[in-house]
């Protein structure tokens, strides 16, 4: 009984890797890697960093408080638990931690922040944002919460929050380009474990398919609040994507993204 207990939670562990496009099924094999080479902050124990990330660590704690109170306002919400940061001394170190090579990752029900971050400090507030809204989900709609939505809306309602945290290496002027010119996504309402539609599938780089769809997520709020704040509730509760959308919006998700195209030919015609 043993046996089949410890294989159900690790086949219920790998699904949940699927939750969000910045986590990956590499990661599998580090899910029980030891984090007791961390030390707590002394001004947040749950920011931890390893020896000589210190300095670092200290500017996440700077950081984190607007970060939180940007995420909770945009997603109308708060987060349920404390929240833990791991702050990685190296690129070595986070790959071995996580499996990854990315900047920052929310992975494990904490967030982890790479060396590549570290080189880019600049960068800090917005990945940092980014990642909280992914955590805020998880916290509130379970490990699954990633898989009920589909790629366009985890990644794009996470850039909105942040301000183009984990795209800054395309603009907003540059996304539009390529969506009038039809290089762009085409949002879905389908999420699932396997399948899921994301940059490659549309022939997109990751930096541009965040900013595409951050663009489109922000009109989604600003057609319907109401609309979008009753999306966000029933994805905190639990519900897949196409019911959250289908009990908030009156109209089609392809209706939107045609009146999405609509403003920004006419935005483009303006200037």
């Amino acid at each position: 009984m043993g046996f089949w207990t410890d294989m159900r939670i690790f086949i219920i562990i790998t699904l949940s890797l699927f939750l969000f496009n910045c986590s990956a099924t590499e990661g599998v094999f580090h899910l029980f890697k030891s984090t007791d080479r961390f030390r707590p902050l002394e001004a947040d124990p749950e920011i931890l960093y390893e020896e000589g990330a210190r300095d670092f660590a200290l500017k996440v704690a700077r950081v984190l408080p607007e970060a939180i109170k940007t995420v909770e306002q945009r997603q109308y919400n708060h987060f349920l638990r404390p929240i833990k940061i791991y702050v990685c001394n190296s690129r070595e170190s986070f790959r071995d931690i996580t499996g990854r090579d990315v900047r920052a990752l929310t992975y494990r029900g904490a967030i982890y922040i790479s060396q590549r971050l570290h080189e880019r400090p600049e960068w800090l507030k917005g990945y940092l944002t980014h990642e909280l809204s992914h955590l805020l989900i998880g916290q509130h709609a379970g490990v699954f919460a990633g898989a009920k939505m589909p790629p366009w809306f985890v990644e794009g309602l996470a850039t909105y929050v942040s301000n183009g945290g984990g795209a800054e290496d395309v603009t907003d002027t540059e996304a539009i380009q390529a969506i009038l010119s039809g290089r762009h996504f085409v949002p879905e309402l389908e999420g699932g474990f396997i399948f899921r539609k994301t940059a490659s599938s549309f022939g997109l780089r990751p930096h541009m398919f965040y900013r595409q769809a951050a663009l489109f997520v922000s009109f989604m709020k600003a057609y319907d609040e109401m609309a979008f704040k009753s999306l966000l509730w029933h994805i905190y509760r639990g519900s897949n994507f196409r019911d959250a959308f289908t009990a908030s919006y009156s109209v089609p998700i392809k209706t939107l993204w045609n009146e999405f195209v609509v403003k920004l030919n006419q935005t483009q015609i303006q200037r």
